[in-house]
């Protein structure tokens, strides 16, 4: 089972995935961009409907879903052994959608040395004061 689902991740990294956001957006993004992610590659390569269509309804807003793809592309590039000078990709991050990333990142494994989910909340987090 595991050669299989081997064999499936090298051939969906060839291939174009379409993810589409609930508010319309649509992205297209190469597949081996999308099974950074552990829950698009699990989806992917499962045998069930995104499989076969390589449409994936995401259901986060566009936005996200942009900083999503953006993030993941920058996983692929530089989360692999020895890389060395690894741009901070927290400083990409709009703080009006930080919160959202930062749970759709959770939700999709996005988690990273340089990335997202493993910064404190802190760090990502809109800095909003409310007062009474």
């Amino acid at each position: 089972m595991l050669k299989c689902q081997r064999d499936k991740a090298a051939e969906l990294a060839e291939e174009w995935i379409c993810m589409t956001s609930p508010d319309g957006f649509t992205f297209l993004v190469k597949g081996k961009v999308a099974i950074v992610s552990g829950t698009l590659k699990n989806s992917l390569t499962s045998g069930l409907g995104e499989s076969q269509t390589k449409l994936i309804d995401m259901t986060e807003r566009g936005a996200v879903v942009d900083k999503l793809v953006e993030f993941l592309a920058h996983k692929s590039i530089y989360d692999k052994k020895g890389a060395t000078d690894v741009p901070d990709f927290t400083e990409r991050i709009a703080p009006e959608i930080a919160l959202e990333l930062l749970m759709a990142a959770d939700y999709y494994e996005g988690e990273s040395s340089s990335g997202i989910s493993k910064h404190k909340k802190a760090d990502v987090s809109p800095s909003v004061t409310f007062t009474s």
